[in-house]
């Protein structure tokens, strides 16, 4: 199992619409970063809470420093804290990062796709 840290509090009528999807879809895929003994959600937290709650594997696809994201694919608003829409991943990890995540943030235990 993977610890994850989710970006967004979990809402308990989205998470129910979220796992009734799931259990005729299957296994989601999010996008992550690596954060050593952790993962880092930058999208689907619902998603995420849903697979765990469901015991489904999620397939995470970890975000490559060398290449680009952008901002308008993931289902947050970024605050103001990038002026450009696509950005490449190593400036979005550390202005993702540059803002701490509040105590208590939600997190999930996940068993990660192979």
């Amino acid at each position: 199992m993977t610890t994850i840290i989710l970006v967004n509090d979990i809402d308990p009528a989205h998470l129910e619409a979220v796992k009734a999807e799931m259990r005729v879809l299957g296994s989601p895929a999010i996008r992550a970063i690596d954060g050593g003994d952790h993962l880092i959600a930058v999208e689907g937290s619902h998603r995420i809470r849903a697979a765990a709650e469901l015991g489904l594997p999620v397939a995470v696809e970890i975000l490559d420093e060398d290449g680009d994201i952008d901002l308008r694919s993931l289902d947050w608003d970024d605050n103001g804290y990038f002026d450009e829409q696509v950005v490449s991943v190593r400036e979005f990890i550390e202005g993702f990062t540059r803002h701490p995540f509040p105590l208590r943030q939600p997190t999930a235990e996940i068993e990660v796709a192979e």
